[in-house]
């Protein structure tokens, strides 16, 4: 045979005449057959090219079932064809080589995947495709599967086409996500499938296919055959597997010690295995589902030990089980039965010591084997297997002479903010002079001491006393709550006043790290072909975040970080910007101070998004983008140590009791679901909407209450702590993280509404005449 006239098959009979042993429909057809066979495997046979069909090929010319281009048993034999072209990948139009073809067959097909897809074959009980398959196995070795996978392509030859260039790759990437988020699995599939790309994008395409094939497996959970949701995840978990070998240096592969889930590699593999799970316990295959949950659950725990993080004393665990829904663990306790698997017990205290019995989770070990969860040790999901709690550290006693000085401390910020509650500004002049010297080696306070000090003196003084002091903070700390509030005393427009020169940005080649030159090229070109979040995938290592490298990262030049801080707010990566802005700030180098560092310090991601969640509440938009900024710095999947999720870091329980009263009284949500964007938004501002409602729209209490919760809030202004205005308000939060979450957000309130509609807001001042600022009401 030659390559212009290849043998047809259709997808099954790939398999079929790796069994063939002389037997058939009719002696015409076992002729033709068994010709066709001894061609197969001559000398030269495994160089015959063969084409794929999706109708009568070579093989079923003489046999009495066809009737012209379709078969007697047409529905059957349509079945065989669709799983085995899902085994295989091998699709209509496709053209492999036998001896490829053979190989191919011995990586993809296990017993019981051969089970499943020959279950409509009358031939199947005979066992001698069973028998083929395991000397198929023996005599080939199973080479990687991905490499064979890479070589299949749409109308080209197997090993003969060129791998695509870098723009190709990236079209058919950029054409598969759009297939995925316009949720056509197989259109995502099919632009990637079978085609050969270069090494360098790999990684991108392997993930983005295994994406495609298990939303594809979703599908067939929902509609069935199961067995082809099963072919689907083990396609998936097969790619994903391969970056790990194809891609080592793969951004995929990373795993930054944060609190926030980026999908890596391990959580898209956790995902398949918690979906396998659920279908071996439909298919009544427990042991199978065992094992898969066991993986799943594996893979989203990490034990990192004091030797792999330099800000760390001892292990801490990196746990992301809040992506596990209640149906995944409903179907894992069904699983398991009675518990009596070794696995089984192990993850019931790991799941109710980490939920707790309050918990929707939690109860459903609780409720399932409640003697196992409440023998639970309290702290039990903490310890890495067989470890032992450390023994508590002995507290040492503090000297007499360090309880006078703590005291002394104490009491003279007592007076401080007494003096502010009561504006008593001569108390407060000389008190505040007094914090200046006493805290003076605290920077992060000094702000906080000379801004009160500067009031003292306008109102007890004289404005033009006090001008030079307001002057000297805004322009040293422009970005801080009290350096705002410094230059709104003064008369500041926060964005306009800053130059609109670019910023002194140095090009590529003066990067000190090749590794992040690199990352940034191709970061670049992800951004080109739409592809930003692929683009954030590649930087993410730029993040101070990992604290392995924010050192190193904090050495840089102003210059070299402005670049990257740059790369990671084009990519959308503001939380990782913000974290290389801190220590540029710190230099208090007045040349950077321009528009266009304001707009990447205050990003307006999501805004169409919040802007109509927002309108549908009656809430200012830009209220609601100022505390995103704040709760999640705009990563959309962050997790924080207490469990508030999202874009607007809700806790589960109150995102469950909105989502009830959005939805319906029945209505329910799951962790992961609420860090989707838009859902989070929806809830979060309709929960805003209550407090607003609860607070008469009084933004200082709203976001009180949103941090801290709504009866403090009761309690704070029972003990008047709202009797003067919002300044001395603020002083007075006894939380001091409450305390800069409010200021934080009104100044971020603040230039946002100077960027964004050249509004000028002023310092809310107490207005018992009825006037209303957004931030302070009554």
């Amino acid at each position: 045979m030659n390559r212009s006239v290849p043998l047809q098959y259709r997808p099954h009979h790939f398999l079929c005449t790796v069994g063939f042993v002389g037997k058939g429909y009719s002696p015409d057809f076992v002729a033709n057959f068994a010709r066709i066979q001894q061609q197969l495997e001559s000398d030269q046979g495994h160089e015959t090219w063969i084409e794929v069909v999706e109708q009568t090929d070579s093989i079923c010319a003489p046999c009495p079932n066809r009737r012209e281009s379709l078969c007697e048993t047409q529905s059957k034999i349509e079945t065989l064809d669709r799983s085995h072209s899902e085994v295989l990948g091998l699709k209509p139009g496709n053209q492999i080589q036998w001896g490829n073809a053979k190989r191919l067959v011995a990586e993809r097909f296990s017993e019981e995947r051969m089970e499943e897809a020959c279950a409509p074959c009358s031939w199947r009980e005979l066992g001698v495709c069973q028998s083929a398959l395991r000397k198929l196995k023996s005599s080939l070795g199973i080479a990687s599967l991905f490499l064979v996978a890479l070589t299949i392509s749409a109308n080209q030859t197997w090993g003969a086409t060129p791998p695509l260039t870098s723009d190709q790759t990236l079209g058919a990437l950029r054409i598969s996500v759009g297939k995925l988020k316009n949720q056509d699995p197989r259109g995502a599939i099919s632009a990637l499938e079978g085609r050969k790309f270069p090494q360098e994008w790999i990684d991108h395409t392997h993930v983005t296919e295994a994406a495609g094939r298990y939303e594809l497996a979703l599908t067939y959970i929902q509609k069935g055959p199961l067995s082809q949701a099963l072919t689907e995840l083990d396609r998936a978990a097969s790619l994903l597997k391969a970056v790990r070998k194809l891609r080592p240096d793969s951004a995929w592969l990373e795993e930054p010690t944060r609190l926030y889930w980026r999908m890596s590699l391990e959580k898209r593999l956790a995902l398949v295995e918690l979906r396998r799970g659920q279908v071996f316990v439909t298919l009544d295959k427990k042991n199978q589902a065992i094992q898969a949950f066991d993986r799943a659950f594996q893979l989203l725990t990490t034990f990192i030990y004091p030797d792999q993080d330099p800000s760390g004393g001892e292990i801490r665990i990196v746990q992301h089980y809040a992506w596990i829904t209640t149906p995944e663990f409903s179907s894992f306790v069904k699983a398991c039965g009675d518990a009596s698997a070794p696995p089984c017990a192990h993850w019931v205290r790991v799941f109710a010591s980490f939920f707790g019995k309050s918990s929707v989770e939690g109860s459903v070990f609780y409720d399932a084997f409640p003697k196992i969860a409440q023998s639970t040790p309290s702290g039990y999901w903490k310890l890495p297997p067989g470890q032992k709690p450390a023994p508590k550290k002995e507290t040492t006693e503090k000297s007499p002479e360090q309880i006078a000085n703590e005291k002394r401390k104490s009491d003279l910020l007592t007076q401080f903010v007494t003096a502010i509650r009561e504006r008593d500004y001569d108390d407060l002049k000389e008190i505040s002079a007094l914090c200046l010297k006493e805290f003076a080696n605290d920077s992060s306070s000094l702000p906080r001491y000379r801004y009160w000090n500067a009031k003292a003196i306008s109102e007890d003084d004289s404005r033009e006393a006090a001008a030079p002091l307001f002057q000297a903070l805004w322009k040293e700390k422009p970005f801080d709550y009290y350096g705002l509030l410094a230059g709104l005393e003064i008369g500041t427009d926060p964005f306009h006043s800053f130059p609109q020169s670019p910023l002194p940005i140095l090009p590529d080649e003066h990067l000190s790290s090749s590794i992040d030159a690199a990352r940034i090229k191709r970061a670049r070109l992800l951004r080109d072909y739409d592809l930003k979040e692929y683009a954030a995938l590649e930087l993410q290592s730029l993040s101070v975040l990992d604290p392995k490298k924010s050192a190193q990262r904090s050495k840089a030049s102003s210059s070299s970080l402005l670049y990257l801080i740059q790369e990671l707010h084009q990519s959308g990566l503001h939380l990782s910007a913000f974290g290389l802005l801190d220590p540029l700030l710190q230099r208090k180098d007045e040349t950077i101070y321009r528009r266009s560092l304001v707009e990447i310090i205050f990003p307006t991601a999501y805004f169409s998004l919040i802007e109509r969640e927002s309108q549908k509440n009656g809430l200012d938009p830009i209220f609601v983008l100022s505390l995103i900024k704040q709760e999640s710095g705009f990563e959309q999947q962050i997790l924080s140590r207490v469990g508030a999720e999202g874009l607007m870091q809700l806790m589960h329980y109150t995102a469950r009791e909105v989502f009830a009263k959005v939805f319906g009284a029945a209505a329910q949500a799951e962790r992961r679901e609420i860090l989707d964007p838009e859902l989070n938004i929806q809830l979060g501002t309709a929960y805003l909407k209550q407090l607003s409602d609860r607070f008469n729209g009084n933004g200082a209490f709203m976001l009180s209450a949103y941090n801290a919760g709504p009866s403090r809030v009761d309690t704070w202004k029972k003990n008047g702590a709202a009797n003067a205005g919002f300044l001395e308000y603020v002083e007075q939060i006894p939380f001091s993280e409450t305390r800069g979450y409010v200021s934080r957000i009104f100044r971020n309130y603040v230039f946002y509404k100077s960027m964004r509609e050249n509004i000028r807001i002023g310092l809310p001042v107490d207005d018992s005449s009825g006037g209303v600022h957004p931030f302070w009401n009554r």
